[in-house]
Order: C-alpha cells, then sequence, then structure tokens
C-alpha cells in the first residue's frame, strides 16, 4: 500500500456515547469524518465494523499516487550515523504506508501519500498492525498535497534544484543519561555475595547500531550522559577481568537509573570415590580465559566463580590424580552447577594383626571413616588419597590403634591388647541438642567422632597404657564451647564433660621451599596439625585446603606449641603464637628420603614399623637428615647422620611404643651402616 491510500470507506458512528441505550442511532459516515469525530470525542465510532459486507455505501476507493519522496539522515548528537533505524510512514489516519530502515551511513529513503502524515522513528519488535517498533524514538509531521503526491512540480528549490515533491527529513535520535552502580555477585552452594566493583570500565554496546558508549566506574558508581535512547548489553572490566555481556539494559529518553551486577556462575567440584569425599586434594580449571587452583575441603568440594563459557576441571594433588572432564556454564545470572571427580586412589594401607578375627576402621585425619569391616580375617587393605590416617581394630576386649602418615604402600601390623571402655558425654547448660565433636588423644594416636543429636555419647575401646587426653566440643547458635580432660587409663572409664566458654586459636602452614612466609600461593594442601600443651597433645585438626587449622581451647588454656603431619612434608612445629601460629614445612630432602628407604629396606625384617625422615637445620646453618621410625604413629626411631645411624630410645619403653606424637627419646646408640 506504499502508492495506494484510502480515498473513501463508510465506518459506523453512533452520535451516542451510550450507544446501548441508541441501537437505532448508527449510520454510514466517510473514513475522514469518523476520524474527526474520533479525535473530537463525538458520539461512538467502531472502526473494526466492515460496513462494506452489509451496505454498499461503506465500500472503500483507493487512489493511486506516485507519492512525494521523503529522504533523510538519522544521527546521534555527535553526527554519528545511526544504521538500523526503523522508519515508518502513517497516513492521516494512522494507517501505514511505507517501511524502511536507515542504511549503514544513516540514510533513510520513502515515499508518501497525500495528507497530514507522520514519520515515525522506532526500534525493537514490530506492532504488526501500525508496523512501529516497540521503542518510538520520535516521529515528524508533513503535509503532502495532492500535486506533490502526484509528483506534478509547483515550483523547484533554488538551492538544490529538486522539485517541491522532494521532502528532506533529518532526524537527531534523542539522547538521555544513565547512572547506577556495579557489583560483583559470587555465588556459593550455601548462599550469595555482594560486594561493590569499585574501579573499573563499564561498556554498552547496541549490536543493531554499532553502537558502544564506555563510562568509568569509581567508587562502585558510573555515569553516562548524550547516549541513544537503545537496549544495550552491559560488559564490565575491572582488576584484569573482562566480563562481557552480563546483563541488558533498556534505555528510554530522559534520566535513567540501572545497577549493574556482574552474577558469577558457581561450579562445584566434588572429589569423591566410593561414597568418600576427599579433602585437601588440589583441583585444576582452566578454559575461557581462567586458569584456577583450589583445594577441596573437608567435605570434598571446591568452590570457582566463573564466567559463562567451557572448562576443563581435574584433580592434580601430589599422588593423587582423577581423569579431566569438561563442564560448559551456559549464560549469567548465578548459576549452580556441581561436577564429581574421582580420584585415583594411589596409595594403600594394609592392616593385619595377631588376632585370628577382627574389627577395623580406618579414618582419614582421624575422624573421617574411610573403610571399615567386621569380623575380618587376614589383611585388610584399602586404597586411598595420600593423608594423615588413623587405624583402629578391636577384636572382643582387645584393641589397638595409630595414626600413621601414607603417602605409598603402608603396612601396619598391630597387636592386640587387653583394653578398657572410655565412654564420653557432655552437656550445655541449658541446650538440650547441639553439634558435638569429642576427640581423644594418645598412646601414638588420634581419633574422633562428630554428632548432631541429643544422644552425645561415644564409646571407644582403649589400651590401657600410659594417659590420654580427652576433648569435647558443643557448637549451638554459633557458639563454641569445649573441655578438656587428661586421664590415666587403667580400667573403664565414664566422664560427663561439662562445656565451657572458650576461645580460638589458627595455626598456618605454608612450604618454606616457595616462600618465607604464609600466602594463599604457598599454602600446605591437607594434613594434620596437632596442638600441644607442654609436649602432650590437646587437640588435633585437619588442615584446610588453604593451608590453616583452627582450634577452640576452654578460657584459660593456651596451646604452647602447634605441630604438622603431612606424608608429603618433614615433621614441622613452632611455638604458639598470641592468636595465630605460623609453621614453615618443608618437603623432604631427596639425599636423605633415599637414605631412610634404603634404611627401611635393612630394618625392615627385624622391625614391622616404617621409616620416615626428618631434615634437622643445625645452630650454624648446617643441614642433617634424620631417619624416623614411625612407631604406632609416634616419630621416634633411628636417626642418620652422614653415614651412621643412631637408634634413639623411648623414656619410657625400647619398644618403640612412645605415648604421644613427635616425642624424641634420648639413649643409647646402635652404630650401623646405612
Amino acid at each position: 500500500m506504499s502508492h495506494f491510500e484510502l480515498v473513501y470507506v463508510g465506518v459506523l458512528w453512533n452520535p451516542y456515547k451510550d450507544y446501548e441505550a441508541h441501537p437505532n442511532a448508527w449510520q454510514i459516515i466517510p473514513l475522514q469524518e469518523a476520524y474527526k469525530y474520533e479525535v473530537d470525542n463525538i458520539g461512538t465510532v467502531d472502526f473494526q465494523f466492515s460496513g462494506s459486507n452489509f451496505f454498499s455505501q461503506a465500500d472503500p476507493i483507493v487512489a493511486y499516487y506516485p507519492g512525494a519522496i521523503v529522504e533523510g539522515r538519522v544521527t546521534l548528537p555527535n553526527g554519528q550515523p545511526v544504521a538500523g533505524i526503523r522508519v515508518t510512514l502513517l497516513d492521516q489516519y494512522g494507517i501505514p504506508h511505507n517501511v524502511t530502515y536507515t542504511n549503514s551511513q544513516g540514510y533513510y529513503s520513502l515515499v508518501a501519500v497525500p495528507g497530514n502524515d507522520s514519520i515515525v522513528f522506532s526500534t525493537g519488535p514490530e506492532n504488526p498492525i501500525e508496523l512501529v517498533g516497540s521503542h518510538e524514538l520520535g516521529k515528524v509531521k508533513i503535509n503532502v498535497t495532492q500535486n506533490e503526491a502526484m509528483r506534478i512540480p509547483e515550483y523547484y528549490n533554488t538551492t538544490t534544484g529538486l522539485p517541491d515533491y522532494y521532502f528532506v527529513e533529518n532526524f537527531q535520535v534523542p539522547t538521555t543519561t544513565l547512572s547506577g552502580s556495579v557489583y560483583l555477585n559470587e555465588t556459593s552452594p550455601t548462599g550469595n555475595m555482594t560486594m561493590p566493583i569499585e574501579s573499573g570500565t563499564l561498556t554498552l554496546y547496541n549490536s543493531t547500531f554499532n553502537a558502544e558508549f564506555n563510562a568509568t566506574v569509581s567508587g562502585g558508581q558510573y555515569h553516562l550522559s548524550d547516549i541513544p535512547a537503545y537496549n544495550y548489553t552491559a560488559s564490565v572490566y575491572s582488576d584484569g577481568n573482562n566480563y562481557a555481556d552480563v546483563q541488558n539494559i533498556s534505555v528510554s529518553i530522559g534520566s535513567n537509573q540501572a545497577n549493574v551486577y556482574v552474577a558469577l556462575d558457581n561450579l562445584t567440584v566434588k572429589a569423591e570415590s566410593n561414597g568418600v569425599d576427599y579433602g585437601g586434594l588440589t583441583v585444576s580449571l582452566s578454559g575461557n580465559g581462567h586458569d584456577l587452583v583450589k583445594r577441596t575441603s573437608a567435605n570434598g568440594s571446591a568452590g570457582f566463580e566463573v564466567t559463562p563459557g567451557n572448562y576443563t576441571v581435574s584433580i592434580s594433588s601430589p599422588g593423587v590424580f582423577s581423569s579431566e572432564q569438561n563442564v560448559t556454564v551456559s549464560g549469567w545470572g548465578g548459576k549452580k552447577l556441581s561436577v564429581t571427580l574421582e580420584p585415583r586412589l594411589s596409595a594403600s594401607i594394609d592392616v593385619s594383626t595377631d588376632a585370628r578375627v577382627f574389627n577395623v576402621t580406618v579414618l582419614k585425619d582421624g575422624v573421617q571413616v574411610v573403610g571399615s569391616a567386621s569380623n575380618f580375617s587376614g589383611t585388610y587393605s584399602l586404597q586411598v588419597v595420600p593423608g594423615v590416617y588413623t587405624i583402629y581394630v578391636t577384636s572382643g576386649h582387645m584393641s589397638n590403634l595409630t595414626t600413621v602418615k601414607v603417602s605409598g604402600v603402608a603396612s601396619e601390623h598391630l597387636v592386640l591388647e587387653p583394653s578398657a571402655y572410655v565412654t564420653l558425654s557432655s552437656y550445655y547448660p541449658g541446650v538440650s541438642s547441639y553439634n558435638w565433636t569429642y576427640e581423644v588423644l594418645g598412646h601414638g594416636a588420634v581419633i574422633g567422632a562428630t554428632g548432631n543429636s541429643s544422644s552425645r555419647y561415644y564409646s571407644i575401646l582403649l589400651p590401657p597404657l600410659g594417659s590420654y587426653m580427652l576433648s569435647a566440643e558443643g557448637v549451638h547458635s554459633g557458639t563454641v564451647d569445649t573441655s578438656l580432660k587428661p586421664i590415666s587409663l587403667q580400667d573403664n572409664y565414664s566422664i560427663n564433660m561439662s562445656l565451657a566458654s572458650s576461645h580460638s586459636e589458627s595455626v598456618f602452614i605454608y612450604n618454606s621451599n616457595a616462600s618465607s612466609s604464609y600466602s594463599s600461593s604457598s599454602a600446605v594442601s591437607g594434613g594434620m596439625a596437632v596442638a600441644e600443651l607442654d609436649g602432650q597433645p590437646i587437640g588435633f585438626q585437619e588442615v584446610s585446603g588453604q593451608g590453616y587449622a583452627t582450634f577452640y581451647l576452654p578460657n584459660g588454656i593456651n596451646a604452647s606449641s602447634y605441630e604438622y603431619e603431612s606424608p608429603y612434608y618433614v615433621v614441622s612445629s613452632a611455638p604458639s603464637g598470641t592468636n595465630s601460629t605460623y609453621i614453615g614445612a618443608e618437603p623432604p630432602d631427596e639425599g636423605c628420603l633415599n637414605a631412610c628407604h634404603d634404611l627401611h629396606g635393612k630394618l625392615g625384617q627385624r622391625h614391622r614399623y616404617p621409616v620416615r625422615c626428618e631434615v634437622i637445620h643445625g645452630n650454624a646453618g648446617e643441614r642433617h637428615c634424620k631417619c624416623l621410625r614411625d612407631a604406632r604413629g609416634l616419630l621416634s626411631g633411628d636417626k642418620f647422620t652422614g653415614v651412621r645411624c643412631e637408634r634413639e630410645r623411648s623414656h619410657h619403653r625400647c619398644s618403640l611404643q612412645p605415648e604421644r606424637i613427635g616425642q624424641r627419646g634420648v639413649a643409647a646408640t646402635l652404630h650401623t651402616d646405612c
């Protein structure tokens, strides 16, 4: 209908507004008259009624016109041409006749029929009736005469030389202002955390018109002036990170407010094998401009804040690997995705006893059960990831336990001994149900249990040899209360421990070969930290994937030192700080390690306990290599200096069964070639 205009059609009109009361007053009038009555609000006009179906006087009449030529250019206030703007010509009745779009230079051309026409400039989805976009930028009115529509010139423009039926109608896209705040929204499995992006650059881009505008982000705020009223995609660049296409923003004419949220997605990688979660493992994530490394927490999970894209994840801890897995994160908006990786269990524990039938439990870091068997005979074998493990065996009223560090194959033969039951319970004044943790430290081992019910009893069969430290901890409404009790076990023992106010102490462990201080890059991965009071262990904690552990001790009791145990570092300890203790852990010296392996091979037939190494720094800066027999996890034994080994004896017995982790014996020497 570009060249045709409706010059007559009959339209139903009722002179009354309450037309229901005047059903016989309807009449046919010309369309032009009906539009006038509609504008002047006279009576009721029914434009939807097709009168020609019933009345011959309502039949439409159209006329052909070559059309006046309308041309122009659409630009921004700075003169930049705008492409892709929809230009619609509506005749004097609001009927669309011609639709076109501006070209790459912003130019458009269309034809106009006679009358008081409108040229509408718009963007967005098209209204199928009016052929105008949902986002109207503005309109221009032109009055076209019959001669101009028929292209019959009455005069010529003295400047351009063009006849009067040429119309030039340029249009400047109206500008507006836009301001707001920019936030980083991090998503985790437990909730969201929103924080301002203090500095950077905000970029708005409209792909339809290839229009781009940049604003500086300062103090978490941005402001843009004189930008077109378009629909934009927002991107943010900050601290070397480019967050592309994070949000759509629709800008209308006038002053606009819009906050921009960089809603990172969360990808949780879980290390699990045979139903066991493995903490302290290094997980690598790469792809889409990311190259990240994190360590799994105690529940075997590591969370990554990521942008949309394709990623590859894998486990790559020392001695522990997994196959790579590809993950696609599609779109922004704080999505939560998870993937499970099964670590290849490169270490193993073989347990045997002198009993024909026994029960065995293997606990990672003294608490997490990773394997167990009842009424077992022979050698119990279990594949594990490298780490610190407690092995606990019972048979009737006999028991034994040991805590060992495992990096390869650990063979443990435990001699069962007559034992006594230790039964722990606790009470939290005024609280009937709370989360509790019990720990038992002694006999060269650590072992614990956790629970969260009103039943707070824990019973364990222990060899009655020497002293033990009992620890109880309760958590209620974010408050941690604790209790400690040293005992000398001779017979069955029961205690109900009263939980009292506590304070926290933290220990941070770092690789001293990588750095002289603790940082996120030098932090160790996994292992166990042990708190000591005057040489007596009083608590143990798994070291987190970030290389730290937090202890809660009763008020009035402070640890005097801390020790770090890991299969990948020599025994490391440090005096306790006020609230924080830093331990520089050193990987084993290769020469020392080889010597220890040789020593273990020579002594292996005479002694059932494995040998491990420790590097000692002398006062003059010299380094000595000490090979230590791992007797029930209590690291005391043979010391290698040069080409001789001196075996140290325990304070109490010569059977290599001292009572605590890290105890050093003094004593007679046995010279032998290493």
